[in-house]
């Protein structure tokens, strides 16, 4: 072993990776809290950074406790579309047991992105969608194509897409708007994916909107005149109030004129969120109860509130968990996931650290994890087999002193007791100006557990500490800390529980 750990002297690489935070929680919920059927779950695909790294879920089973499905890792990436390679704002529905799923391509740009799957692992290939036809003259044709959001309707027996565009021809320089972009909401329609309709304004409510979801509200009854749609949108002028979600109705065959309500739900103007910016709305029915979800993108992060008659709203942000810090624009929808093979999380208590013992990894990175240096020269090692029990387990080593760590994110409660522990053996580490090898929480004074240096076989360490007032926390498997440490360390079994 030691001879293959000096083999790192020859590859030293300086690492400062600061990717997007990786994490699993859970969360205790009120008993009166909607939720969906049985064998359905809230699902929630979205973006990270600026859509470069493809779609990720999210699953839940009460809307509220969200974790990651996949180990954390993308569930599409996206196609190699010169120009438009990027996965923003995706909208997944499920229909006949197949999911199908939309997204935007790139801030600017002419075209969507289309692709399904039976099982959210395997999807097709992904296809490029025109909404408005190629012999359009310039001045016709968008400037974009923005979160495009997938239906099905029941009424008409096909699928529709809604979404936003500015035409150049609508400019207005006095309408408040980002970048003077005049948006409205467009639809279009098909059966097949293959062959759409013309787009036609949807929604024009005097104002440039965008992020237009919308849900069917089947009154559950035969007659076709009381059902409706719902309509949750984004109030985009910069003058206020906007920025700001807004409800708007219109009958089953969307055959009459929308009916906006009188008052803003969320963002400036409303009670919940007044001070905040925010957008990318998505709406879900339960059996009892309506759940909003938005991205409040000035505070980084994702936001969620309750009605029984879309009227009267309770804010649930602070019970809303996430297991990224700032999840980006998607749409929460129910499904059945019964026949799909893609893994999901566990939802026990203890579940809180995703993939603490290292054994799932793609191409030699343990996924949920990162590789941190501060300060020297480092190697990060990833071992499949050199666990405590013959497992996986992640290594650091250095020749000459480093400060560095393997982190994760994980989501934890205010004010509540924590236990971290896991196991960690060494070989030749001493502490130099650091103080060797440790279990350490950032920006937590106290909160680390004893350091080992010499030689040490397997030993568990643990610190118990308080989460105070934070609602997310990154835990380092620790090397150095506070200075740089010589040797190296290898560490397994990284747990995170609740201590009564």
């Amino acid at each position: 072993m030691p001879y293959r750990f000096r083999l790192w002297a020859v590859v030293f690489v300086l690492l400062s990776v600061m990717h997007a935070p990786l994490g699993c929680h859970a969360n205790s919920v009120n008993s009166n809290t909607p939720v969906a059927q049985a064998e359905q779950m809230f699902l929630f695909p979205f973006f990270r950074g600026q859509g470069e790294s493809g779609v990720f879920l999210a699953v839940s089973r009460d809307g509220l406790d969200y974790r990651f499905a996949n180990f954390g890792q993308a569930i599409f990436t996206p196609p190699d579309w010169q120009g438009q390679h990027l996965t923003r704002d995706p909208s997944i529905i499920q229909h006949d047991g197949v999911f199908h799923m939309v997204w935007t391509t790139n801030w600017r740009g002419r075209v969507m992105g289309y692709a399904s799957s039976a099982d959210l692992v395997n999807w097709s290939k992904p296809l490029m969608i025109r909404p408005f036809a190629e012999s359009l003259a310039d001045e016709d044709q968008p400037e974009n194509v923005w979160a495009p959001e997938l239906h099905y309707d029941p009424v008409q027996g096909d699928f529709f897409v809604v979404f936003s565009s500015t035409i150049p021809r609508e400019l207005n320089d006095n309408d408040g708007s980002d970048n003077d972009w005049d948006h409205r909401l467009y639809i279009i329609r098909t059966k097949d994916f293959k062959t759409f309709t013309e787009p036609k304004v949807l929604f024009d409510p005097g104002y440039t909107s965008i992020d237009g979801h919308l849900v069917f509200d089947d009154r559950q009854n035969d007659d076709l005149a009381d059902d409706r749609w719902v309509m949750v949108y984004k109030k985009e002028k910069r003058q206020m109030p906007g920025k700001n979600l807004w409800l708007a109705t219109i009958d089953a065959k969307m055959s009459g004129e929308w009916q906006i309500m009188p008052h803003p739900i969320a963002g400036p103007g409303a009670t919940i969120s007044p001070t905040d910016w925010v957008e990318g709305p998505s709406l879900v029915r339960t059996k009892d109860a309506w759940l909003l979800y938005w991205d409040t993108y000035d505070r980084g992060r994702y936001s969620a509130a309750m009605s029984t008659d879309l009227e009267n709203w309770t804010d649930l942000t602070d019970k809303l968990r996430m297991p990224t810090r700032h999840p980006r624009h998607g749409t929460v929808f129910l499904a059945d996931v019964s026949g799909t093979d893609l893994p999901l999380p566990s939802f026990t208590e203890t579940d809180r650290l995703q993939n603490g013992d290292f054994e799932h990894a793609v191409d030699d990175k343990p996924t949920a994890w990162q590789m941190n240096r501060w300060s020297g020269q480092v190697v990060h090692k990833y071992f499949p087999e050199d666990g405590r029990n013959g497992s996986a387990a992640v290594a650091i080593g250095s020749e000459i002193g480093a400060d560095a760590a393997w982190s994760a994110y994980a989501i934890v409660e205010p004010r509540t007791r924590y236990r971290l522990s896991g196991w960690i053996r060494t070989e030749e580490v001493r502490a130099g100006s650091g103080m060797g090898a440790l279990l350490s929480i950032s920006s937590m004074d106290g909160a680390r557990s004893e350091p080992l240096i010499g030689e040490n076989p397997w030993t568990q360490v643990e610190v118990i500490f308080n989460s105070g007032n934070r609602r997310d926390i990154q835990i380092n498997c620790l090397f150095g800390g506070w200075g740089e440490s010589i040797g190296r360390a290898w560490y397994d079994d990284i747990k995170l529980e609740p201590v009564e």
